[in-house]
């Protein structure tokens, strides 16, 4: 008896779970998927499961299902529509005299497959892929269109319908912090189209809208999963490189494409992490994240830890202050405003006397929590006491969902979601940083500021510049 690939099981359940939350997103927004065919237009439906099912419910008070498809069924009715095997005589007869059929295929992971095999049999078939149907009823919803700025509206209609457009990069980030790398590195950044997370702090996704940036945000997990699916397509065909993020949910439409990986944090610089994060692909082979698969022809880093041997050949050490340095004042100004970076304000405090900037770290992360919020600020006041109230101010992590003005109202706290280099950047001087251990821009603030290091409330660490 031969073995079950589960890893390849796995992959396609995941595909046929996102195509039902977007069967349903659509119902929930009053878009029929029958809207995107023509009246009594003949289509087969490949896959005789739940999933196909649904499909046929939804489509057939419009469309002509022919039959169902199925490998392991055969001869048999649904609602009076007939189920074939592909080796059944009875399904060429039943499809000889259409011009065209549409295609449905349920099982998304085999999909190149099923076409071999059902073009080979019936020559008059056309498929058409359900992301691309899904892709199609979205854009027709007053909600998904209110959500997205004229250049990303009129991009996602050119991917839609294959046409030529002037994207030059499809940018993939779940933070803030990695948006800004590609801003910096790439020099056409403003003609790319940004594919972000929700954990990217809207307030930015709005600041990059309001600069006619291409984005799509995605505020619900997999909410974009199919339209990820055509623009790879897309991408793939036109020769449009993918930088960013290879671990993401949303990321993994492209892995195929090879990424070109952004950094992240700390998770790049840990063979370990992308061991115990792998990512199986439609074929069912392994795929390994941040950077260390195959792939991956390069991975951009800043250096900011040890280089992992692993992928060291295919690493670009930049440093985000140089390439700063080389941006011109327009658009240095116009990624400042994107990010949120606050220059007056910061420069005013730091001229009252506020000269020592405490970083949190959130503790709670996807519905799981490592440290509960009254013991969080309950260690932070006990850190914070070692200093002088009226020298600090508290820089919340973008991930850190606390309130500390009201939780810590003693305290000054800078509510932008900016990257805290950007300080040193302007010039500011800031003369001390507090941090937790944890923190992923500690190797980038010893270099060159004065760093006291917390564990759990106790110092452990004290960098100048210099280790001492």
């Amino acid at each position: 008896m031969g073995t079950v690939n589960t890893s390849r099981i796995r992959y396609s359940v995941e595909h046929q779970r996102n195509i039902a939350y977007g069967l349903l997103d659509l119902k929930r927004s009053g878009i029929n998927l029958s809207s995107c065919f023509r009246e009594q237009e003949p289509v087969i439906i490949y896959g005789f499961d739940f999933l196909g099912k649904e499909i046929y419910q939804e489509i057939s008070d419009r469309v002509n299902v022919l039959c169902f498809i199925d490998r392991a069924h055969d001869q048999e009715i649904y609602e009076g529509i007939p189920v074939f095997s592909l080796n059944n005589e009875e399904l060429i007869k039943r499809t000889d005299f259409y011009d065209e059929i549409r295609l449905l295929v349920m099982i998304v992971s085999d999909t190149e497959k099923i076409i071999s095999d059902v073009t080979e049999r019936l020559k008059n078939i056309t498929y058409v892929s359900l992301y691309k149907l899904f892709f199609e009823c979205k854009m027709k919803t007053t909600a998904f269109i209110s959500e997205q700025n004229s250049e990303t509206l009129e991009a996602l209609h050119k991917i839609l319908d294959d046409t030529k457009s002037d994207i030059a990069n499809i940018i993939l980030t779940g933070t803030s912090y990695t948006a800004l790398l590609g801003m910096l590195y790439l020099e056409d950044w403003r003609d790319s189209l940004f594919i972000m997370e929700r954990f990217v702090p809207e307030v930015v996704v709005r600041k990059m809208q309001e600069s006619g940036l291409r984005c799509l945000y995605e505020r619900q997990s997999v909410q974009y999963y199919d339209l990820c699916y055509v623009i790879t397509e897309y991408a793939r065909k036109r020769q449009i490189p993918v930088w960013g993020h290879d671990h993401m949910k949303l990321s993994r439409a492209f892995l195929t494409n090879g990424i070109r990986v952004l950094e992240d944090g700390l998770g790049n610089y840990k063979y370990s992490d992308a061991k115990r994060h792998m990512i199986v692909l439609d074929d069912g082979r392994r795929y390994m994240p941040m950077g260390y698969d195959d792939l991956v022809s390069k991975v951009v880093l800043t250096g900011q830890f040890p280089l992992p041997e692993e992928i060291v050949n295919k690493i670009e050490v930049v440093s985000p202050s140089l390439l700063w340095g080389n941006k011109g004042a327009d658009e240095k100004k116009e990624i400042a405003e994107i990010m949120g970076f606050p220059y007056e304000e910061i420069q005013r405090e730091v001229e009252a006397g506020k000269t020592i900037i405490f970083m949190t770290e959130p503790h709670a992360s996807g519905g799981e929590i490592w440290m509960e919020e009254e013991q969080q600020i309950k260690m932070y006041c006990h850190i914070l006491s070692n200093y002088q109230k009226s020298q600090i101010m508290i820089k919340p992590h973008p991930g850190d969902h606390i309130n500390y003005a009201e939780k810590m109202p003693e305290y000054y706290v800078l509510e932008g979601q900016f990257p805290i280099q950007m300080i040193a950047w302007f010039g500011i001087k800031i003369e001390k940083y507090i941090v937790m251990n944890e923190s992923s821009c500690l190797n980038l603030l010893k270099e060159t500021s004065q760093v006291d290091v917390y564990d759990n409330g106790c110092l452990v660490e004290k960098w100048e510049g210099a280790h001492v």
